[in-house]
């Protein structure tokens, strides 16, 4: 399983995960099906934010239910931060 399939139990699109690793779309598209990592420090910077989606979605806390399009990527974040911090 990849480090990236955290994202889809989330609910976390490809393009918001590209958002959240500070990537294009293209290269989180390439991470989530195993393709290779052009810069090493973003893609384990973006394996260490899974780790966080990973506590949340075991906490419950994803996938987001209820939540606007224009706010979900705001929640994601601070749902994220969150779990990082703790």
């Amino acid at each position: 399983m990849s480090d990236f399939s955290v994202l889809k139990r989330a609910g976390i699109s490809v393009a918001d995960a590209a958002k959240l690793f500070g990537v294009c779309r293209a290269t989180a598209h390439s991470w989530v099906n195993g393709g290779p990592a052009q810069s090493t420090y973003l893609l384990e910077r973006a394996k260490k934010l899974c780790v966080g989606i990973e506590s949340a979605v075991n906490k419950g806390l994803f996938p987001l239910i209820g939540v606007k399009r224009s706010e979900k990527l705001g929640v994601i974040r601070r749902v994220i931060s969150a779990e990082m911090r703790s």
